[in-house]
């Protein structure tokens, strides 16, 4: 599966700080694109943004233990760590950020759950 990945930019010229404000189309993102192994329990249709959304979050932030009781997190966290020199937590998610799977619908990362987001 391809996971899109969009790190939302603070843009302190427009007073915009992702974290505090939410994602606003047209921002600045930094990219990642990962190509992970779903693992075998993916749901019927696939597995949709805010499942990995959730995830990539769990991969970027919690302890090791939690991650690895969590197969997709996990898969994730592994392709993270071998494409970022062993260092997975540098490209943490918030709020603002965004998670696109396979070209689908794309949502975004936002204080109390995810928001679909226009493309």
């Amino acid at each position: 599966m391809k996971i899109t990945i969009g790190l939302t930019r603070t843009d302190r010229q427009a007073n915009y700080v992702p974290a505090m404000d939410g994602y606003r189309p047209g921002a600045k993102q930094d990219v990642i694109e990962l190509e992970v192994e779903a693992p075998l329990a993916q749901p019927e249709g696939g597995w949709q943004a805010v499942e990995v959304g959730e995830a990539y979050f769990k991969a970027t932030n919690a302890p090791k233990e939690v991650v690895e009781a969590d197969p997709l997190a996990h898969a994730i966290f592994q392709v993270l760590v071998a494409t970022e020199g062993g260092y997975a937590h540098r490209l943490t998610m918030d709020v603002g950020d965004t998670v696109q799977v396979d070209g689908g619908q794309a949502v975004s990362c936002e204080r109390f759950g995810w928001k679909e987001v226009s493309a």
